[in-house]
């Protein structure tokens, strides 16, 4: 359903193809960097936070597009990418010893992991004040409010 979404209404986003088409072309088997040939074939993805933003800020008609996601929501998102401010993270990691490497790509790779669940904590709880506050059942949990449906702002 998202595939044929994405494809309705707006021809070349992804060049000629059909989404069955993409499909075939971009499947991999195994270890892409074993084979050449194939990486080559593949699109390149952004190389930081700050790319994707700047992609997503310029692409951001399709997103919007019948109204799946709010224009604040697309500016919500491309601020927190472009924060990363990742744009020189691959150049400073690759002149790092091979430990200082590994020890900065974990720190990098842990340093957000709770933030989300850490809203959608905060959502509930004033979910479930909101509730008592009104005499009614607190049984609320971080599952009524999967994608973290608190307000951006």
């Amino acid at each position: 359903m998202a595939a044929d979404w994405a494809f309705r209404g707006a021809p070349g986003i992804l060049g000629d193809s059909s989404p069955l088409e993409l499909a075939e072309r971009l499947y991999v088997h195994g270890n892409i960097h074993a084979d050449r040939e194939l990486l080559s074939r593949l699109p390149p993805l952004p190389k930081s936070c700050v790319e994707s933003s700047n992609i997503l800020l310029e692409k951001r008609e399709l997103y919007e597009r019948d109204g799946i996601f709010p224009p604040n929501v697309i500016d919500y998102i491309a601020r927190m990418l472009r924060a990363e401010n990742d744009e020189t993270m691959n150049q400073r990691l690759v002149d790092l010893p091979a430990d200082d490497r590994l020890l900065e790509t974990r720190k990098i790779m842990h340093k957000d992991l709770h933030t989300h669940q850490g809203a959608r904590s905060l959502q509930v709880s004033r979910a479930r004040a909101r509730a008592r506050a009104r005499g009614q059942s607190t049984g609320f949990s971080a599952r009524h409010f999967p994608f973290g449906s608190f307000r951006l702002s």
